[in-house]
């Protein structure tokens, strides 16, 4: 056993504690000194650092120890870029690890790495980049990256331990530290009723060349695409499926490079889903949009090589390369709708991913009869994703709740 209780002579009454490791190579046992304390709960904590600290002393045995923990991490990030592993988005965001790392760890060897140095690390970035504590927040990434890279260097051997453990926010961070993250404003059933009605009316009064926007936001209020789904949109992806007609999609657009990038968020480049359906008079305004499309474009002499809906008309160098409408340009032509209809939000912290959220939270409001898987597959999530993310209190349901309530408690009141 590794703690005995003394039993006699001076340290009678105490707790010895030795850990007896075992040679990789020759199986034989390794001699560690052993330590007596005072009480078996001390005893656990000190077993616990004796295998921690020969762990350590096996790092700084082998090559990797040595060398620079804020090079291998750099090293391990070019290459999974290089092997094509990343979407760029994803690079970028561990660039920025990359960064931090190399401006508080320096010269650190991999060897000098502990708990406590990346505890530290944490607490330095939030001191001097105003970083919030909270899940999903700038740190809780940079912490996610590092406990990625460290389980990587233990698959390979190099490391026994994680140095970054599990919910490390709550183990770097009092409870007083963390922020409460705001929620996001979803919008009503009614509020989306009164946003749509404001946008087809602002269609008639515009040159189509201006439609894109408001379509792409149609869309998004309809069936709650991500924006970069929207913006890759085909023709062709509107399909009949019974008597609905929904969007088969497959791909999404690049913002930061400009093109498509031949797969949904995280999915293989071969995997397509059905969305939600289109409501009738966003299905009518596509046809009428789609046909003013194809005679624009005839005119111009203008082919639309991506087949895209939202194929950019205002820009005809962007139009030649079959560029789509920008996600700024809908964010804008949201807020200034959000504040014409009285929308109670901060129209500036409402965009189109506010559409997405909304229409989540508002289908799976409506009954329990909702199945979450189904709708889950029909927006490109995995049901988790779906209820950790996405699903917010419907506030029209919210109050609704309050009145059967104060109803209830009325009549058992006048019951009494």
């Amino acid at each position: 056993m590794s703690i005995l209780k003394i039993k006699s002579g001076k340290n009678k009454g105490c707790y010895r504690v030795r850990i007896q490791p075992l040679d990789e190579n020759t199986g034989k046992k390794i001699s560690v000194p052993s330590k007596v304390v005072s009480s078996y709960a001390q005893a656990k904590r000190v077993e616990k650092q004796l295998w921690s600290d020969f762990l350590e002393n096996k790092v700084s045995a082998t090559p990797e120890g040595a060398k620079k923990f804020a090079d291998m991490f750099s090293e391990f990030v070019e290459q999974r870029h290089d092997d094509g592993n990343w979407q760029h988005a994803t690079y970028v965001d561990w660039k920025y690890t990359v960064k931090l790392v190399k401006a508080y760890f320096g010269d650190t060897k991999l060897k000098n790495i502990t708990e406590e140095r990346i505890r530290d690390f944490a607490r330095w970035y939030i001191k001097n980049y105003q970083g919030k504590v909270s899940r999903n927040s700038t740190v809780d990434r940079r912490l996610q990256h590092l406990r990625q890279y460290f389980a990587v260097l233990i698959d390979k051997g190099i490391l026994k331990t994680n140095k970054v453990p599990r919910n490390a926010l709550h183990k770097f961070f009092r409870t007083d530290e963390f922020q409460v993250i705001e929620e996001k404003y979803i919008f009503t059933p009614s509020e989306v009723k009164d946003m749509k009605s404001e946008m087809i009316q602002e269609l008639k009064d515009l040159n189509p060349t201006f439609w894109g926007s408001r379509i792409g936001l149609l869309i998004a209020l309809d069936v709650g695409m991500r924006p970069q789904e929207i913006q890759a949109l085909r023709w062709n992806n509107l399909i009949k499926e019974g008597k609905y007609h929904v969007f088969e999609i497959s791909d999404s657009w690049s913002e930061k490079l400009h093109k498509l990038n031949g797969h949904l968020k995280s999915r293989p480049s071969n995997y397509s889903h059905k969305t939600l359906n289109l409501s009738d008079e966003v299905f009518d305004l596509l046809k009428k949009y789609h046909s003013f499309q194809n005679e624009f474009l005839k005119e111009k002499g203008i082919s639309n090589k991506n087949n895209f809906i939202l194929l950019n008309l205002r820009d005809q160098n962007r139009t030649i390369l079959g560029m789509p409408i920008g996600q700024a340009n809908m964010n804008n032509i949201i807020k200034q709708v959000a504040r014409k209809v009285n929308i109670k939000g901060d129209p500036d912290k409402i965009n189109v991913y506010t559409c997405r959220h909304s229409k989540i939270s508002i289908v799976a409001n409506i009954s329990e009869d909702i199945s979450l898987p189904i709708l889950a597959n029909r927006f490109g999530n995995s049901v988790k994703i779906i209820m950790s993310r996405y699903l917010h209190a419907d506030r029209s349901r919210d109050l609704a709740m309050l009145d059967i309530i104060n109803k209830d408690m009325s009549n058992t009141q006048q019951a009494q």
